[in-house]
């Protein structure tokens, strides 16, 4: 079996927070908690692409949608209950992400 030592001068980091992305004005997720589907309301650019991704706790992707009207309705009934963390992408870059609750 291995050993483990202790070294004093070793540095201790201890994470405290997370720092909370960027939100962008005008995209909004509701309800939440949800129990069947979630809307998602945003303000498209034309000719840009988006797309909203539905992780778990486990940070892998359980779902993937694209974003084309600036109201969105998004069907959560095949997703398990439980805690999911929603990223909002305009062109591959992140512009909003918040954790949904799925009842």
């Amino acid at each position: 079996m291995g050993a483990y030592e202790f070294s004093p001068q070793a540095p201790v980091v201890v994470v405290t927070a997370l720092a909370e992305p960027v939100i962008l004005e005008g995209v909004t997720v509701y309800p939440n908690p949800a129990e069947n589907g979630v809307t998602i309301r945003w303000k498209p650019v034309a000719g840009v692409q988006g797309r909203v991704e539905v992780l778990n706790c486990l940070g892998q992707t359980v779902a993937q949608h694209p974003l084309r009207a600036a109201i969105e309705q998004i069907d959560i009934q095949p997703l398990t209950t439980g805690l999911y963390l929603l990223l909002i992408y305009r062109d591959d870059k992140l512009i909003h992400s918040t954790k949904l609750l799925r009842n």
